[in-house]
């Protein structure tokens, strides 16, 4: 469970002043940001200026962060959520050693992405609310898969043995096979056995209902092929 689901909800925020997130001591950018050598400080100058640069070069090829402050400038507001990790969720992690936070440091939360757009309103106007989403991971590959010390996920549920209406038994049964069949019309389900002398299949029975029918098959659950945890399979 993520420790942000202990938080009062009313303490996770759905929109944030540009100026406070851009505030590195409170929201701490992602490591991967950082260019070799890079400062936070020079972090955030660097991804001010790109965020002024046009969208896209002489070329036509898009300028990652390019065209942001301008669209802020002339009145845009920003609309895609700054993904944001809280500092319980941080504290977790540090505790798994997926990530060491620097002594001393308290943030409020870690900024997943979206420094181009904090960059680009804190400028324009520091007093902007900024849409902001919380996440449980600072890694995007840990949405996907888990982390290390998360509980495997629960086993899918077994197929329905009744689904397409056919269910076969075992074949080496004594007096042969049979199947549990459901009428097209009637919807009701018939046991239906070979007769060797008709060279046919012969339908058994009133007919029964899906929960009959279950039953019916559970009560001879030897009769059917199994999985490796016992389910019966269609």
């Amino acid at each position: 469970m993520s420790s942000s689901d202990h938080i009062n909800s009313q303490q996770l925020r759905m929109f944030i002043p540009a100026g406070e997130l851009n505030d590195a001591s409170q929201y701490i950018p992602h490591a991967f940001e950082h260019e070799s050598g890079e400062s936070t400080k020079d972090l955030q100058a660097r991804k001010l200026e790109e965020s002024k640069s046009p969208w896209a070069d002489e070329h036509g090829q898009q300028l990652h962060g390019g065209g942001i402050w301008n669209s802020l400038s002339t009145g845009a507001q920003i609309q895609k959520p700054i993904r944001l990790v809280s500092r319980p969720d941080l504290k977790e992690q540090e505790d798994e050693g997926i990530i060491r936070i620097r002594k001393g440091a308290n943030p409020q939360a870690l900024v997943r992405d979206g420094l181009h757009r904090i960059a680009a309103a804190a400028d324009v106007d520091p007093k902007m609310e900024v849409p902001v989403q919380w996440e449980r991971n600072i890694h995007w590959e840990h949405d996907r898969l888990g982390r290390p010390d998360d509980p495997p996920p629960p086993s899918p549920p077994p197929p329905d043995l009744l689904e397409g209406g056919l269910l076969w038994s075992k074949a080496d049964l004594r007096g042969g096979a049979y199947k549990v069949q459901q009428e097209s019309d009637t919807k009701l389900w018939h046991p239906h056995y070979y007769d060797h002398y008709t060279d046919d299949w012969v339908k058994k029975g009133q007919g029964m209902s899906e929960g009959e029918t279950r039953k019916f098959i559970a009560e001879r659950k030897d009769d059917f092929h199994t999985d490796e945890r016992g389910n019966i399979e269609g």
